[in-house]
């Protein structure tokens, strides 16, 4: 879907404010985006030009998830939950027999999430609690299958990459005699990458054989704040970020490549964090 910032993915908003001598407002926004797609040659493909051949699948979205929850009153009391969830699926593989100047098969995702919790809470007793999930799990795939022949008279290339940035933030407000403000973030990274060639595969190139495994960029942004009390403030903040990658180039079993320019073979998992934690209590 055509998201309101631009772009494709999911994006929910939740919004909820109440007022009186008891207030109280729960708010939860959940957004999911799993892509699944596929560009596949079967094992009885016979190509044979002299031009290049190409074999191509790539994804790109995001998740956004807003929430925002305010309430006011001699008790007032806010909780909001956001989640953000990207996953899906991207994969491209040749097979069968090609003859070709070039062949080129490539898988890559570029998928990001971002979830922002905002709860607001005034009065003689108040309490904001929060929490802002995101999880980046997407599964990237580019290969030439088993028992395929590969010619070319130039290079092959097969790469899978995967590019991921995303945010959360959690964000809680208090004013009140007794305040507790409780914010909590949670980020999940855990993509799986996988380039290669099947077994008994026979891959003959004039110039390059290049494999690729790579997380081109990882970025996340963690927020958190919380703040409480003005005669008597209690205040909690958790920031956790959790990376499980799982990258691979591979080369199966009694398969031979010849490149006369150089076989290269590569995976990659670089990875960037981020986290800012702030807490304020006005106890007197």
């Amino acid at each position: 879907n055509n998201l309101f910032f631009g772009g494709q993915g999911v994006q929910t908003l939740a919004f909820a404010g109440a007022g009186g001598l008891g207030a109280g407002v729960g708010v939860k926004a959940t957004s999911i985006y799993r892509p699944t797609v596929t560009a596949t040659l079967s094992g009885s493909t016979e190509i044979d030009v002299t031009g290049d051949v190409t074999v191509s699948s790539e994804a790109e979205g995001k998740a956004d998830s807003t929430g925002i929850g305010v309430a006011v009153g001699a008790l007032g009391v806010g909780f909001v939950q956001t989640t953000s969830q990207v996953g899906g699926a991207v994969s491209a593989t040749g097979a069968g027999r090609i003859k070709a100047r070039n062949l080129t098969i490539t898988g890559k995702a570029d998928l990001n999430g971002e979830a922002l919790s905002v709860a607001a809470a005034g009065g003689l007793i108040s309490a904001a609690i929060n929490s802002a999930d995101v999880s980046v799990t997407p599964s990237v795939s580019a290969d030439i299958a088993s028992r395929s022949i590969i010619a070319t008279s130039e290079n092959v290339n097969i790469s899978a990459t995967t590019r991921s940035v995303f945010d959360s933030d959690s964000i809680g407000l208090n004013s009140g005699a007794v305040s507790v403000g409780s914010s909590n973030v949670r980020l999940t990274l855990s993509p799986t990458v996988f380039a290669g060639v099947g077994s008994s595969s026979i891959i003959e190139a004039n110039g390059q054989i290049s494999i690729l495994a790579d997380v081109i960029e990882n970025r996340s942004d963690a927020k958190t704040t919380a703040s409480s009390g003005n005669l008597l403030g209690f205040t909690g903040l958790v920031i956790s970020q959790i990376v499980n990658s799982d990258v691979n180039a591979d080369i199966g079993a009694s398969t031979v490549l010849s490149g006369f320019g150089g076989v290269s073979i590569l995976s990659s998992d670089p990875r960037t964090w981020g986290s800012v934690v702030m807490a304020q209590s006005n106890d007197r």
